[in-house]
């Protein structure tokens, strides 16, 4: 099952990484015909083109950066309620013990 999970983490990363790819030649292609513009161009006029070109691709990474902090939160979840059980298990046995050793 965890095998499965890995294997879904990494084709939504390789997703991810082809959809970064596919839109940073999307933008230079956009804009192949001004690259002349852009070094011209003054420095706030180029952050605020950057910062609008490239939004779109960090609000994406965001959200994957959630979904995946998400999933590990729930492992960590079931872990933590495997670890409790047993710790129970052990208490359990462990009075066992006591009663027994004290007959």
């Amino acid at each position: 099952m965890s095998d499965n999970k890995n294997k879904n983490e990494n084709v939504l990363m390789r997703i991810a990484i082809y959809i970064t790819l596919g839109y940073v030649l999307f933008v230079a292609a956009f804009r192949w015909d001004d690259l002349n513009k852009l070094s011209t161009m003054p420095l706030n006029e180029f952050g605020d083109f950057l910062a609008g070109a490239f939004s779109p691709i960090a609000f994406m990474w965001l959200v994957i950066g959630y979904l995946m902090q998400g999933r590990e939160l729930k492992q960590n979840t079931q872990a933590l309620n495997i670890q409790a059980e047993e710790l129970k298990n052990a208490v359990e046995q462990y009075k066992d013990i006591a009663a027994t050793s004290k007959a």
